[in-house]
């Protein structure tokens, strides 16, 4: 699986670095504006269904494709910890033309609402969708923020989740 992996750095692919600065915008959420994922526990076998939450505690309503009925698709990067300060992104999704997959467009979450939905983590490589190696990872979700009906006014924001654990069962 090794050759799967996209590094990151800030979040972005390295081949995107450059846009670096607008994923430490993305990463700042407005004053007064907290959203957070989490997983339901720090631990799973590999072939566990994990719980994610997505909860917005601020303010103002928040949207995320995580509170609709494709909500996986909330899910940009599943990030494999490789030292203290390396995290390889995963690829989730195929990108190709021909694997086009239908997404739901983002759903509000109220405010002081929480939105949890089920994943069984999957890696996409050129044969398919495999099973993640055992490891440390972590998620980072995206929602937006709107200013006004214009989509002009809605801003994307990314939040990553705590790490977690995937090992072989038994544990």
């Amino acid at each position: 699986m090794g050759n799967a992996m996209i590094r990151t750095l800030c979040g972005l692919p390295v081949s995107l670095v450059f846009f670096c600065a607008v994923c430490a915008a993305a990463a700042e959420a407005p004053s007064g504006q907290t959203v957070t994922a989490s997983t339901d526990k720090t631990s799973y076998s590999l072939k566990e269904t994990i719980k994610i939450s997505l909860k917005n505690s601020g303010a103002e309503s928040v949207y995320s494709v995580a509170a609709s009925a494709t909500p996986a698709f909330a899910i940009i990067n599943f990030e494999k910890n490789k030292n203290q300060w390396v995290w390889d992104a995963l690829p989730l999704h195929c990108n190709r033309l021909e694997c086009d997959t239908p997404h739901d467009l983002p759903v509000e979450i109220q405010a002081g609402s929480t939105r949890t939905f089920s994943w069984q983590p999957r890696v996409y490589s050129k044969r398919g969708y495999l099973d993640p190696e055992p490891g440390l990872y972590r998620l980072t979700l995206m929602y937006q923020t709107r200013k006004g009906s214009e989509e002009k006014e809605w801003t994307w924001r990314t939040v990553k989740s705590n790490a977690f654990t995937l090992h072989q069962g038994g544990r």
